[in-house]
């Protein structure tokens, strides 16, 4: 008969644990592949597009890519090592940057790398991406094994000789509840005895060193502390409004000059915007470049009101609703400017994360207490100057 610690009746747990470090390495796999297709896409447009092989052969980038994402997913394989985890990302994003930059030929009997839905295909793909990183960046409720797994990954600092006083603290500190809970009575052996040898004074314990990350980070907070108080940042922000609400009520005059007045198509400023679009070949590509203005025109809207709440006092009104139109801007309607515009949307999509960024950093900071610790919402707060 098997014993109760018998392998036959010890349940087993094959369900993935997440890295705890997924989000860093998401988030630098986004930026290299952003960087690689501008950085690609420049390139080429600065030296006429040059080819890489014969009159037979061919060497597209896309197959770089693809070496590169050889090269990434070996090093995974291969090597257990944090750091190789980071210099696998960055490979990753070099990969796909140079494979999908390419995605023209693939979906083309033509082989056409200029087709104009290509660009909005590797936008959708970076959203893709942005939206991983920002799911990986929510807190969540760990079980005993997976805090147990994110422990252990911690104790590759004292294998390399690297552990660090606020790593031993934050691994001190993660070991006592894991050996006061009950779940997994194993594992809470396992925990109490990784504490006994963290207590031992056995290892090299290192000064607390920081990373460019966490300096970059610091440099960032020093500035906002010290340039973006309350009252500039709500300034910057209504600036941008203004400048976004401007744009969009250019926006609805052009729409409906085009929709109630059949003499527009032949005015030379419409021609311009819409009829000499290489992009707008017939009606299909025409009604598609109407919704594109419509969309900018209920955007424009929710610009326009975002700064009237800004104006009134009404400022969380005014953040959801501003948020609200920019992540609709960047997400759908730069979407579809992709199509026409091509990559000289990546510009304006650039301005409209930065807004973004401020937007959500202006929330944070004076409408969420637990992020400042103060209560900037009420009215005896507001700014006095708009």
């Amino acid at each position: 008969m098997n014993s109760p610690s018998s392998p036959s009746d010890t349940p087993r747990f094959h369900n993935p644990v997440r890295n705890p470090q997924a989000a860093n390495y998401i988030l630098l796999t986004l930026v290299t592949f952003a960087i690689t297709v501008v950085g690609t896409r420049l390139y080429l447009e600065l030296t006429g597009y040059p080819q890489l092989g014969n009159k037979t052969f061919h060497i597209a980038h896309a197959l770089w890519g693809g070496l590169f994402l050889m090269i990434a997913v070996m090093l995974l394989l291969i090597y257990v090592n944090r750091y190789m985890h980071t210099v696998s990302a960055i490979f990753a994003g070099i990969g796909v940057g140079l494979f999908i930059d390419e995605v023209g030929k693939f979906i083309t009997q033509s082989n056409d790398y200029f087709f104009p839905l290509a660009a909005p295909i590797i936008y959708v793909a970076f959203l893709l991406f942005l939206l991983v990183y920002l799911s990986l960046r929510r807190r969540r409720l760990t079980r005993v094994r997976g805090e147990m797994y994110d422990v252990l990954e911690e104790f590759q600092e004292i294998l390399d000789d690297d552990l660090q006083e606020r790593e031993y603290t934050a691994l001190v500190n993660r070991l006592q509840p894991l050996t006061r809970q009950t779940e997994r009575p194993d594992l809470a052996a396992l925990a109490q005895a990784l504490l006994g040898f963290l207590e031992s004074n056995t290892q090299n314990i290192r000064p607390d060193e920081t990373n460019w990350m966490t300096r970059w980070l610091e440099r960032v907070r020093r500035f906002e502390n010290a340039w973006l108080d309350q009252v500039t940042s709500r300034r910057l922000l209504m600036a941008a409004l203004t400048t976004l609400s401007f744009l969009s009520a250019l926006t609805i005059t052009l729409l409906l000059l085009v929709v109630f007045d059949r003499n527009t198509l032949g005015n030379l400023f419409v021609e311009d915007i819409i009829r000499d679009n290489i992009r707008v070949t017939g009606m299909t590509s025409f009604v598609s470049y109407l919704v594109l203005l419509s969309g900018q025109v209920v955007t424009g809207v929710l610009y326009i009101a975002a700064l009237a709440f800004f104006w009134v006092r009404r400022e969380m009104l005014a953040v959801n609703l501003g948020g609200a139109a920019l992540i609709v801007s960047i997400t759908v309607l730069n979407t579809l400017d992709f199509y026409f515009n091509q990559f000289t949307v990546v510009l304006d999509s650039l301005a409209l994360f930065g807004v973004l960024i401020l937007m959500l950093r202006y929330r944070a900071r004076y409408f969420m207490p637990q992020s400042s610790g103060r209560e900037s919402n009420q009215s005896s707060t507001q700014p006095t100057t708009p």
